[in-house]
């Protein structure tokens, strides 16, 4: 889509540019590479990767990869920007980012200016990302449920570290939209009319709470990976006590098989005509007094 801003907005072809209007241009890759040459851009900001930023004096150029918060999807897309006094060009947007940015468009009530275009396309980058990070938060709270039930934690490692992975990489973005917006505050190249930047800051200061939302949830994830480290030590910690007990139970069992099976010669109970129940009497009683004082001193 390539729109011209006037009292309204008024959708164009490439042929009818102007540059001297303000212009939106909101393009797949393939419809840059079409358009560039009419647009009087350089093919060039289509091979910009993410994290790149290029300020000069005709206005600025950056990449930002745009991560889902969807612990799911590990995938990310490079969204390219272009920046001038009279335009505004986005490059491979996704859905879930156009929608929201034309919406806010269509709703504009005090005319249409580069701030306010920019501002809200920024905005729409993260549009559903506040409700979605709570949505994580209740995925690790399930979490820390689950263990705390003693429910199936077969899984919860893996899980544990998808999440890491994920909010490893939102603070990164997270961090990057916020520099992104601090450069673009400095103004350097006076593109940018300084009493309409009140924008670009709440939005560098929305990006800094996403950032320390997500230390919050690195914390409350650290702190259920020690929690579920410290069950599979109790387990194997009452694993290992189970087998305790029963080696002591069969420790003086063991002692009275080894002592009757010395065979002496003048050993009476080899004679004995109940010798051999005797034994088995004995051997039931040592183990039945061992699990009895056991339980006394609830060590089983």
């Amino acid at each position: 889509m390539i729109a011209e801003f006037g009292t309204e907005m008024k959708e164009i072809s490439a042929d009818s540019f102007n540059p001297d209007n303000l212009t939106l241009a909101v393009l797949s890759l393939s419809e840059f590479k079409a358009s560039y040459e009419k647009l009087g851009l350089s093919p060039d900001l289509a091979e910009m990767k993410p994290f790149d930023f290029d300020c000069d004096e005709d206005g600025y150029r950056f990449c930002v990869e745009k991560i889902s918060t969807d612990v799911e999807n590990d995938s990310g897309i490079s969204i390219r920007f272009l920046i001038k006094q009279n335009m505004f060009i986005v490059i491979n947007a996704d859905e879930q980012t156009k929608e929201p940015f034309y919406k806010a468009l269509g709703n504009a009530k005090n005319g249409y200016n580069i701030e306010r275009i920019v501002s809200n396309c920024l905005y729409s980058v993260t549009y559903n990302d506040r409700k979605e990070l709570e949505d994580i938060e209740y995925r690790i709270s399930e979490l820390e449920e689950t263990l705390l039930t003693d429910g199936d934690t077969s899984s919860i490692n893996t899980e544990i570290l998808k999440i890491k992975r994920k909010l490893l990489d939102l603070h990164s973005f997270y961090e990057q939209l916020s520099d992104v917006t601090d450069e673009l505050i400095k103004n350097d190249n006076k593109i940018f009319n300084g009493k309409r930047l009140k924008s670009f800051k709440d939005y560098s200061m929305i990006m800094d709470k996403f950032a320390a939302k997500i230390d919050i949830l690195r914390e409350s994830l650290a702190q259920l990976r020690e929690a579920y480290q410290a069950n599979i030590d109790l387990k194997l910690n009452n694993t290992m006590k189970i087998f305790t007990v029963i080696a002591t139970i069969f420790l003086p069992l063991t002692l009275i098989t080894s002592w009757y099976g010395m065979n002496f010669t003048h050993m009476p109970e080899l004679t004995w005509r109940y010798g051999y129940v005797y034994v088995i009497a004995l051997s039931i009683i040592t183990a039945v007094a061992c699990i009895v004082i056991f339980k006394k001193k609830k060590w089983m």
